[in-house]
């Protein structure tokens, strides 16, 4: 597992919302586990 910063989640979490796309495919995408990546935008 890849260790984050909280404001490289944050620009994560803003271009996933700006962009349009779920966030599975968002994930997908990037390579990011979308459990993770959920749970942090809460």
């Amino acid at each position: 597992m890849v260790y984050r910063p909280p404001e490289e989640w944050r620009a994560l979490i803003d271009e996933q919302a700006k962009g349009g796309k779920s966030a599975a495919a968002f994930c997908r995408e990037r390579g990011l586990c979308s459990e993770h990546f959920c749970r942090r935008r809460q």
